[in-house]
């Protein structure tokens, strides 16, 4: 394939579309019960899904709405209760931010393809790394439906709950998805953890006092 057809596949959206179109198919009511699921029984619910790409792509589709709509509804309450500390104006402000939530909910299928690939190569490598196994789908299973409870940010201490919460379902997925001692998983989920918080510690995103 020579250059110039190479920049023609990319650039062209039926075949970017083509990756995700039966996401599409996925049915919303059953990704929201997938979700309460979840939520009910993490252990059992990893034991025993076994969702295609699909259906993975949906659920953090789904993830990524509440979080958009979660994220509009506290920063636009601040800024009704604090106009005076708005810039330039409020108006300008809340369009800025609407139109920003209309194109996260518009495109959260394909921001949510994005993300599934980048977090779970990383998460399936040292999987791979600590147990020898390999397995895409159940990397792209556990890493989506763990972040299920990213949503609690924005309670008090909701940062540091979330981020404990995620690590624990991580850790059960990890162990009933790939089957796996729970040494050799926790291995697994600690290591990128720790590279993790040792980038956003060097970055300044995360200080120790």
């Amino acid at each position: 394939m020579t250059a110039e057809k190479r920049l023609i596949f990319v650039a062209d959206p039926n075949a970017w579309r083509a990756a995700y179109e039966s996401a599409e198919r996925s049915d919303a009511r059953s990704t929201l019960k997938k979700l309460l699921n979840f939520l009910r029984n993490p252990f059992s619910f990893f034991e025993s899904d076994s969702s295609p790409h699909p259906d993975v792509i949906a659920f953090g589709s789904l993830l990524i709405r509440i979080n958009a709509v979660v994220f509009f509804l506290m920063r636009s309450s601040a800024v009704l209760l604090h106009p005076e500390q708005v810039f330039p104006n409020i108006e300008v402000v809340l369009g800025v931010m609407i139109g920003l939530l209309a194109f996260v909910l518009l495109l959260s299928k394909y921001i949510s393809g994005l993300l599934v690939f980048l977090f779970s190569r990383i998460y399936g490598f040292f999987v791979k790394f600590v147990t020898d196994r390999d397995n895409v789908l159940a990397a792209e299973r556990v890493v989506v439906f763990s972040s299920s409870v990213l949503v609690l940010w924005f309670v008090p201490f909701g940062l540091v709950l979330s981020s404990v919460l995620f690590v624990a379902l991580m850790f059960i997925g990890t162990t009933k998805q790939y089957g796996i001692d729970p040494v050799r998983a926790l291995l697994a989920v600690l290591f990128p953890a720790i590279i993790i918080f040792v980038l956003l510690f060097v970055s300044g995103v995360v200080k120790i006092w």
